[in-house]
Order: structure tokens, then sequence, then C-alpha cells
């Protein structure tokens, strides 16, 4: 719920093309710019590293990377909000006490500036961002069907 949340904030923000497969420019002076920020951080790219493969929580990223537990929780909540990292699942243990499971949502993420324009190409996540892609591949589909339509009604 919470990386569906994020998700659509960065989708109402950008301008998304789908380039092959699992490769998707996203063009928005928002969206790119928040996702240079991330990549701009030493430790925010230590910790999309050691989440693409699997889901972490707080507690292992600090501890694997050598980051105090704070900076963890201020550059993961940049990261939501920016949509390159998401929770993968919520875990709640016998205990109640429950936690996150962070996951990077891209495997790879190139981003330019060209002609004045920040763009970001990604690869996406298979494992994690399934529902990203979907989210996406649905909105291009209305974009193109609300191009046709629009196309149609002006002949």
């Amino acid at each position: 719920m919470v990386a569906r949340q994020s998700t659509e904030a960065l989708l109402r923000q950008a301008t998304v093309e789908r380039l092959s497969k699992n490769e998707y420019s996203i063009m928005a002076p928002g969206s790119a710019a928040a996702m240079m920020d991330a990549l701009s951080d030493e430790f925010s790219r230590r910790i999309l590293g050691c989440a693409v493969d699997k889901g972490r929580t707080i507690g292992e990223i600090s501890v694997e990377q050598g980051i105090p537990q704070s900076t963890c929780y201020k550059r993961i909540k940049r990261m939501l909000e920016a949509g390159v990292i998401v929770i993968e699942r919520l875990v709640v243990p016998p205990t109640g006490k429950k936690y996150a499971l962070y996951r990077s949502t891209f495997s790879r993420l190139y981003v330019t500036w060209e002609n004045g324009q920040l763009t970001a190409r990604v690869a996406v996540n298979p494992g994690v961002a399934e529902k990203l892609q979907n989210a996406w591949l649905a909105m291009l589909r209305k974009k193109s069907e609300s191009r046709a339509t629009g196309r149609v009604a002006q002949s």
C-alpha cells in the first residue's frame, strides 16, 4: 500500500515511455531530479545497491553497509518519496512489532541531462516492481487510447 502511494506520486509527475520489456524512460523534472538526488549521496547509493536482490530491514542495511540507523531512516524516507525504493512488504512477527522490508525499485537507473531536460532511464527490478511496471503499462495504454480517440474525433 505504501509503495503504491509513492509509485502513484511518481506516475502523476512523469511522462513514461517504454523502451523495451523492462526498460522505461521517465521524463519529468521532479522525478528525474529526485532520482538524481538519491544517486548523488554515497549512503543512498549503498542502500539502493544492497536492496536490489532482496528486501532488507533498516537494521540489516545499517549493519551490512556500516551506516547509522538514523541516516538509513532519513535516506530511505527521501528515496521512498522519489520512488526509487519501495516497501516490498510489512512483516508482523508474533511479538507484534511490525517492520518493513525495503527494496530498490530499479535494477539500473541512468539520469541524463540533455538540452536542459532531465530524463531518467530505468530498468525495472522485476522482483519488486511488477506493480509499478503494470501501472506504467496501463498508463501507456491509456495515453495511446486517448491519442487514438482524439485522432478519430478530429477526423
